[in-house]
């Protein structure tokens, strides 16, 4: 193996074998976390599988009472399908903005934490949350 310096700066470069990083004496698997008898798919599998239906909390479910909005089957369906596409993204909290209405869903929780209509998403400032979705 023929080692090198790398100019100006005095620090040798080597040749060796792929992957293979000089003064590492860790295990690949101990820097990737693989090996924790999870593969990639089951991993992936668990990200994307399609959760549980939305929950609506105490809070959500009065906004919805107050502001008169109510929500047909197919589109809570829709609904939990943008929060999975959320989710997929790695989501904890996110704003579903879907049909003129805002969302704020705990995407962990699978959960509506409070509804806006269309007024209210006009002049609002929604904050904790790390995830717009438009649909």
């Amino acid at each position: 193996m023929k080692n090198f310096r790398l100019t100006g700066y005095g620090l040798p470069i080597s040749q060796g074998k792929p992957g293979n990083i000089s003064g590492n004496k860790e295990k690949p698997d101990e820097l990737t976390g693989a090996g924790d008898g999870q593969n990639f798919r089951e991993m992936l599998d668990a990200r994307t599988r399609k959760s549980a239906p939305l929950s609506f909390s105490m809070h959500a479910s009065q906004r919805l009472n107050d502001r008169r909005i109510s929500m047909t089957p197919s589109e809570e369906a829709r609904l939990g399908d943008l929060v999975d596409k959320a989710r997929v993204k790695g989501s904890r909290e996110a704003l579903v903005i879907m049909d003129g209405r805002g969302f704020v869903v705990s995407v962990r929780n699978n959960t509506v934490i409070t509804v806006l209509d269309n007024s209210q998403l006009k002049d609002s400032v929604v904050t904790n949350i790390d995830t717009a979705v438009i649909g």
